[in-house]
């Protein structure tokens, strides 16, 4: 095994899974690859137990707990998270993997991807979004550059309701610079 190979503990992105269905599971598996700290709803944990992930963490509401606790008894050691009000899960998930001082995730969205949201936790996380078969990465300086083979198809955000969509015309560098942060997509 090659040196590269190799990853620092806690190192790796923690997986947040906020949903099963945009995504397949044969890219979960890739995304476990280096055995992440899983971190999951309560609505997706039994999805999860299906695909026999260990799960670390479930974030639940505070009124279904014990009934999560319960449910998961063989999944121990397991933490629980209940969210503040008016906190998403997302939101509760991330304050929770900086305070353990967690630098990367990648998250499994299920609605529409809350890129103001996860921009706010930039500068604390690294936050990748998988959603409906683009993975979205956060350019924080709005520099971009990466080489792209022709025909690959990417978005821009630069801001929630300004979408740019670009094939690439022939293999080679993309460079894209635009003042302030952006959100690009592309194809898994």
């Amino acid at each position: 095994m090659s040196s590269h190979h190799f990853v620092k503990e806690d190192q790796e992105p923690a997986l947040l899974i906020l949903d099963t269905h945009t995504i397949s599971f044969e890219k979960i598996q890739e995304l476990l690859e280096w055995s992440p700290a899983v971190i999951v709803t309560d609505e997706v944990s039994e999805t999860a137990l299906g695909w026999g992930i260990k799960i670390d963490v479930v974030i639940s509401s505070v009124h279904r707990l014990e009934e999560v606790r319960a449910n998961l008894a063989e999944q121990a050691p397991l933490k629980l998270l209940s969210c503040s009000p008016g906190e998403s899960q997302a939101e509760c998930a991330f304050q929770y993997l900086i305070a353990c001082k967690q630098l990367y995730v990648n998250l499994i969205s299920g609605d529409l991807p809350d890129f103001a949201l996860y921009q706010r936790f930039s500068d604390r996380l690294h936050i990748v979004v998988f959603h409906r078969g683009i993975r979205w990465s956060l350019i924080p300086d709005g520099k971009f550059e990466k080489w792209l083979a022709k025909d690959t198809f990417i978005k821009i955000i630069e801001t929630e309701k300004d979408t740019q969509q670009i094939t690439v015309g022939k293999d080679g560098v993309m460079k894209i610079e635009k003042p302030g942060p952006l959100w690009i997509g592309e194809d898994l």
